[in-house]
């Protein structure tokens, strides 16, 4: 293992790099007249080279890794943006970010339109199945957004099993309708379900993006990392999400990942680095869309992906998702076949996540508010069921109990 006089020193290299970049940066838009909005994109030309290439390359100048998605022929960031503050959102467009997740989320009209669309790339995520309501909710997103088209229209957690994508052939005529029209151009997804579905996901030829939870508690799926290696061999691009299993507030309440921080990171403050640098080396895998709520959160993010994946840094990261392997659920739905009460066990417990693991108490009530009655956790028998059909150990129960509790 790589001894910490070693590793403090490239820790002070990483952090100078950094320094020097955000000075330049800011020296550049003051001049430029922008000042400390920062909305200037990085040069078309450099972003958009005469000859395709999916190779992972600095194309802005930013330090930040770009990759190709073959299907669309377009270059991405390695990190997407998500919804955040606006200064969150402002310095990650500083380090190079030119792609932006849920982009109705994504700041003001002023702040979108301020942005160079030859550069950057967006998609809405959309919750209905119905052709009529599934086109109404993208034009309120794009209307709210203030932009003229939506890179990628992105089904969102509505396709659950491999059935549902003949199930809903609406979803799909809605994305044909707005194509013809000239509103979007690439059908995505983001799915929240395991293996079989992405596989079917990729075997259907429809998308040509696909948003999964991966993360280290992943790294034994093996049918997940076959059906990467597919996509992958397809041309398409794979996104992760749930990237930091519940984030460091949560690793801070479990005694076992203490242990593995304290053993790898004793400083505490390079782990998530660490994580998202293990995410982006796992072949297959185009780029992560973390979850940055700060500022700190978000320059943590952008310059962890410029470093290369060493030996201890990768076991320390999949000792850390061993560590926390019975505490988080990764949507396999294993469990929903067998509940007598039919409950959406897999949507349960992210709500959970949401309130519990990142804080988002008001959003993840309102999702679990939105469910049937009938398929709330308090409908839960404490049978016991779902934990004996839980491959990973969870208890399932007491999580589904907290869900009430936080949500109900």
């Amino acid at each position: 293992m790589e001894s910490d006089t070693s590793r403090q020193e490239r820790e002070q290299d990483r952090r100078v790099s950094r320094r020097d970049f955000l000075h330049q940066t800011a020296v550049g838009l003051a001049a430029a007249g922008i000042g400390s909005a920062a909305l200037a994109a990085p040069p078309k030309s450099r972003g958009q080279s005469q000859q395709f290439t999916a190779a992972p390359g600095d194309d802005a100048g930013t330090g930040m890794p770009y990759i190709g998605i073959p299907a669309c022929q377009i270059r991405i960031s390695r990190v997407m943006i998500g919804p955040a503050p606006q200064a969150v959102q402002t310095r990650m467009i500083q380090y190079g970010c030119n792609y932006l997740h849920k982009v109705d989320g994504c700041g003001s009209q002023q702040f979108l339109r301020q942005l160079d669309w030859d550069f950057f790339y967006c998609d809405v995520v959309l919750d209905k199945l119905n052709r009529d309501e599934v086109i109404q909710e993208f034009e309120q997103r794009r209307s709210k957004a203030g932009l003229d088209v939506v890179h990628f229209f992105k089904i969102h957690a509505t396709l659950k099993t491999p059935e549902d994508l003949e199930r809903y052939p609406s979803v799909f005529e809605a994305f044909q309708t707005l194509r013809d029209q000239g509103k979007t151009k690439w059908l995505a997804t983001s799915l929240h379900s395991g293996a079989e579905m992405l596989d079917a996901c990729v075997e259907s030829g429809l998308f040509t993006q696909i948003q999964i939870g991966f993360n280290p508690t992943k790294i034994s799926d093996q049918a997940t990392y076959r059906a990467i290696a597919k996509a992958q061999e397809k041309g398409l691009a794979i996104v992760s999400m749930k990237v930091f299993m519940g984030g460091p507030s949560k690793w801070e309440n479990n005694p076992q990942v203490r242990q593995v921080l304290q053993q790898y990171w004793p400083e505490g403050t390079t782990a998530a680095q660490a994580v998202a640098r293990w995410n982006l080396a796992q072949p297959g895998i185009t780029a992560i869309v973390p979850a940055c709520s700060n500022v700190e959160q978000a320059e943590s993010a952008c310059t962890a992906v410029g470093a290369q994946l060493q030996a201890w840094e990768r076991e320390g990261v999949e000792a850390l998702g061993a560590a926390l392997s019975d505490s988080f659920c990764r949507s396999c739905r294993h469990c929903e076949g067998v509940c007598p009460s039919g409950l959406p066990i897999s949507d349960l417990l992210r709500y959970r996540m949401y309130a519990a693991d990142y804080g988002e108490v008001a959003g993840a009530r309102a999702l679990y508010h939105a469910l049937p009655r009938d398929q709330r956790a308090d409908r839960c028998s404490d049978c016991g069921a779902c934990e004996e059909a839980c491959p990973y150990n969870l208890k399932v129960t007491a999580m589904l109990s907290e869900t009430r509790r936080l949500l109900a």
